[in-house]
């Protein structure tokens, strides 16, 4: 989602902090709220299995694919 974001915020350059900061602002509100929405739902389940995992989240990622 950052990336996207980012990418659109720099298709112009901006050469002073307060126009990059408002272009970052309009960008991130012009996002389609569906896609927020099911793109921090996936992250979140993201983290929880990393929790789960007790960090070791990469291992057990492998290890269940085999």
């Amino acid at each position: 989602m950052w990336s996207a974001a980012e990418r659109k915020a720099n298709k112009q350059p901006n050469n002073i902090l307060a126009s990059l900061w408002a272009k970052i602002l309009e960008v991130m509100a012009d996002m389609d709220r569906e896609v927020v929405i099911c793109t921090c739902k996936k992250f979140r389940s993201w983290i929880e299995a990393v929790v789960q995992a007790n960090g070791d989240f990469l291992n057990k990622c492998v290890c269940n694919m085999h």
